[in-house]
């Protein structure tokens, strides 16, 4: 990210990473815990239930379940 930086690139765009770590990098840009390009990432997916899997905040079957997720 710094090398992008340095390249004169302001902005970067994050279509989503494993365990969210493109979030996590976004928020640390924001707060000026790093000197990279600012980033725009998508919010938490949202996810359906499989059995054997960690329930999740972003998890949702039905439509009820969707709409109360997204709201």
């Amino acid at each position: 990210m710094r090398r992008t930086l340095e390249a004169g690139v302001a902005s970067v765009r994050d279509l989503g990473a494993q365990a969210y770590t493109d979030i996590a990098m976004r928020d640390r840009i924001n707060l000026g815990r790093m000197k990279v390009p600012r980033m725009f990432v998508p919010a938490y997916g949202l996810i359906a239930p499989r059995p054997g899997r960690p329930v999740s905040p972003v998890w949702a079957k039905g439509v009820k379940e969707v709409a109360k997720v997204v709201a």
